[in-house]
């Protein structure tokens, strides 16, 4: 009974349990904690996006260079083929 009369008091007065430093505190403490999550999770993404960059143009220099092999020994286009597939695999 005395919680009910305390609570229509303090809504009548227009102000609330749940109002107060500890509760403010404590949910931008929650929104700091989840954009900092966030912006890990954006990190991580563009991490790997480098990573994946970066395997691509090694993986094109790679390829550019076994070319460059095989032309300059003069095989022939199914020499080369089997001698481009050869040098990327190692």
């Amino acid at each position: 009974m005395r919680g009910i009369v305390l609570s229509l008091m303090l809504g009548l007065a227009g102000l609330s349990l749940m109002s107060g430093p500890g509760f403010s505190q404590s949910a931008a403490e929650r929104r700091q904690a989840l954009e900092q999550q966030q912006n890990e999770q954006r990190q991580k993404a563009l991490d790997r996006e480098r990573k994946a960059e970066e395997a691509a143009l090694a993986h094109m220099a790679k390829r550019k260079a076994c070319r460059q092999e095989a032309k300059a020994q003069g095989l022939s286009i199914f020499k080369r083929r089997t001698f481009m597939k050869e040098c990327m695999a190692r």
